[in-house]
Order: structure tokens, then C-alpha cells, then sequence
């Protein structure tokens, strides 16, 4: 154990009411070893205290640290106040006093295995009794500038295209310590003093890493640039306004083939690469529309398809019916319509009997006499299929 300070009572007086070992043996279950570490052990005596460290390396006294030495002392002191008061203020009665030495001489620090500096406290929790007033020597140090070994660290966090996140809710994680904070309007943030050489990150608010930094002497602007991306749909329809599914388009130089629905989505659109979609077609006509970085970006695609041919209607007829007095059709007999006017239409019969005539040439159904004219031939055919009919 190294013995950092031994001191009488008559010249310092305890600013706490309980006993000094016992709070030392709470702070070791409060806080992990190397927080615990920050207050060096006490042995009571009668008449005086001794104040020891068991630190593997020789300790050094802060009058002998460099002045960026002594800003990264003040740092480190800073950072655990602000981290161990919550957590022990419940606990141990009077906890501020904790972070209260009679002088300077009573701070000890030295440099970790990976070169971060670490602080040791000796008589913490007095004061001198010749102290004229409430003298916090520490909170003293706090209040000095640290031009050579922190940075006044200004978050700000943009889009590529240059529109700031504003009013975004997101994290700052220095020393594992998670604090939440809002962006402002021009997307930025003031960290506040930051020690040099120390890393911080910026996560989204749901843990997402957005950028990683160092704190650097004479940088204060720390900038994220996040890229932005948008989706778009877009709706392909004949001149009916009608949805076309399976119709190949190119939208920006990709290829896409609409659904059932005659529909495309196309995600992940580079908004600063391109603040607009183009879409072309070997059957359509070109088409360019504008992409939106917020809003929903939903586009109508007239698809330039050939007009469809409808075949002509069937002209409507006026159908005639020749039978023979035993009501069977006479199929192939040549059957006159003579209308008014003088016009005499013709038409054969087909196997039913039946002769068609087209509907639009009729002038007057009603006044027009339908006659017929019966071969002798046809006869004959006909007089021998009835008498062949009757024998059997």
C-alpha cells in the first residue's frame, strides 16, 4: 500500500457524520473497483487519519502534472462526479462532501495501462479547519478553462442532399454513458466540453450507429452525413385508364415488369443521385416525375398500347323461310323479295330453308311480296324424295 497522506485532526475536520472506514466499505459495493479506487482507503486513528492506495504504479501529485495533464485530471474528476452522485446520493448521507479535499495536495493521478488518466482522492470528505469559508478546492478546478485539452464539441447530422434532421431524437454514447438528446432546427447539437483524444459515437434512437468521433483540440463541428433514399410506385394504364400487368418499363436504368396488379415498386432511390424517376418504354412513351423525400411517392404510367381492332358487327338480316305443304324446308330455291318501288331482292335457301337478306336493304317489310320459283328439275328431285319417303 502506498501512503499517500497523514494528517491530524487539529488541521482538518471531517465534513461528514459517519464513520469514514465504514463509508469506504459501502462505496466498494456501490461502485465497481476502479470507481471505488477514486477514494483512497482511511485509517482512523485517535488523533489522525492515514490515506493509502494499493495502485500497482507509483502515484504522482497533481502540482507535478503538465497543464494538459491537469485539464485531463479535471475531466476525469468531472466525468465521475457526474456519473457516481446519482448512483450512491441515496445511500451515504452527505454524498457531495465526497468530491470535497482539503488542497490540491490531496489529488493524486497516473496513467492507465492504455494511457487514459486516472485520479486518486486523499482525505476526501474534510476540509481545513483554518478554512475561512465553504472552500471546495475541486469544484475550484472544474471551473478553470481547458483550452489545451478539451474541445467544445458541436454534433450536427444532415442528409447527403443537404436538409438537416431536425428536431430528431438520438444519442450520444461517451464512456458507455448513453445520454438522449433532440436536434434542433439546423439538425445540430452542443455536446458541451468533451476531453481530447476521447471517443464518442452518435446512435438513432433506436441504438443505430450513425458515426463515430474522436474529440479533437481546435475541432468543434462534428458532422454526419446520412444518405437518403426513397421509394416510389408507379401504376401502369392503358388510354381507358384500365392497370397493365406484365408490361416491361426502365425506370432510371432498371428494368421492372409490372404486377398483377399493374403496379412496380422500386425502393432504395439515391435522393441526391437523383431527385427525379425517368421511365421508358419500347411500347410507350417517355415519362419523367419528380421524387419527393418525404411524402409517398405514387406515379401514373400511360402505357402506349396499339388501339385495338374490333372486328365489323355482323350486319343484321331478314331471314325467310321456304317450306312445302307438308312443312319441310326447300333448301337451294332461288327466293325474290319484291318491294316498293320497284327493287327485287334474291337469296338462296339453305338446308333449313332459309334465305337471308341483308336488314338495311329493305325499304318496307310489311309491303313487300316474297315469291319463289321452283324448276322443273328441282321438282322432280323433289317428287321422287317424297315418293321414296313413302315406301319406306
Amino acid at each position: 500500500m502506498q501512503l499517500l497522506s497523514e494528517e491530524s485532526f487539529s488541521i482538518i475536520e471531517p465534513l461528514l457524520t459517519d464513520d469514514y472506514k465504514r463509508v469506504r466499505s459501502r462505496l466498494a459495493l456501490l461502485l465497481n473497483q476502479a470507481d471505488c479506487e477514486i477514494f483512497s482507503a482511511v485509517d482512523v486513528l485517535p488523533n489522525r487519519g492515514k490515506w493509502l492506495s494499493d495502485s500497482p504504479v507509483a502515484l504522482s501529485r497533481y502540482q507535478a502534472a503538465s497543464p494538459v495533464e491537469k485539464e485531463m485530471i479535471a475531466a476525469y474528476i468531472e466525468n465521475a462526479k457526474a456519473r457516481l452522485l446519482p448512483a450512491i446520493a441515496g445511500h451515504i448521507t452527505g454524498a457531495p462532501y465526497l468530491f470535497r479535499v482539503p488542497d490540491e495536495n490531496n489529488i493524486f493521478w497516473y496513467r492507465s495501462d492504455n494511457g487514459e488518466v486516472r485520479v486518486v482522492l486523499a482525505q476526501w470528505g474534510f476540509k481545513r479547519t483554518t478554512d475561512p469559508g465553504d472552500v471546495d478546492v475541486i469544484e475550484f478546478l472544474l471551473a478553470q478553462p481547458r483550452p489545451l485539452s478539451t474541445a467544445d464539441v458541436t454534433v450536427e447530422v444532415a442528409y447527403d442532399y443537404g436538409a438537416p434532421l431536425a428536431d430528431t431524437p438520438m444519442q450520444l454514447v461517451i464512456f458507455n454513458n448513453v445520454t438522449k438528446f433532440l436536434t434542433d432546427q439546423a439538425g445540430r447539437y452542443h455536446v458541451g466540453k468533451v476531453k481530447t483524444g476521447i471517443n464518442f459515437e452518435v446512435r438513432d434512437n433506436e441504438g443505430g450507429l450513425l458515426g463515430a468521433f474522436t474529440a479533437e483540440t481546435g475541432r468543434e463541428l462534428y458532422r454526419i452525413e446520412l444518405v437518403k433514399t426513397v421509394d416510389c410506385t408507379i401504376a401502369v394504364v392503358d388510354r381507358n385508364s384500365q392497370p397493365v400487368a406484365g408490361y416491361e418499363l426502365n425506370v432510371n436504368g432498371l428494368q421492372f415488369t409490372t404486377d398483377d396488379t399493374g403496379k412496380v415498386s422500386v425502393t432504395g432511390l439515391s435522393y441526391k443521385s437523383a431527385d427525379r424517376v425517368k421511365v421508358t418504354s419500347d411500347k410507350g412513351d417517355d415519362a419523367e416525375y419528380m421524387l419527393s423525400p418525404d411524402s409517398p411517392n405514387e406515379f401514373v404510367y400511360t402505357a402506349n398500347l396499339p388501339e385495338e381492332i374490333k372486328p365489323e358487327p355482323e350486319p343484321r338480316k331478314v331471314r325467310v323461310r321456304i317450306l312445302d305443304e307438308d312443312g319441310l324446308p326447300l333448301d337451294g330455291v332461288e327466293v325474290f323479295v319484291d318491294q316498293p318501288g320497284g327493287v327485287t331482292l334474291s337469296a338462296i335457301s339453305d338446308a333449313d330453308g332459309v334465305a337471308l337478306f341483308p336488314r338495311d336493304t329493305f325499304v318496307d317489310r310489311k309491303k313487300s311480296n316474297v315469291r319463289f320459283v321452283l324448276t322443273a328439275e328441282y321438282q322432280k328431285a323433289r317428287a321422287d324424295r317424297r315418293k321414296g319417303r313413302k315406301n319406306s
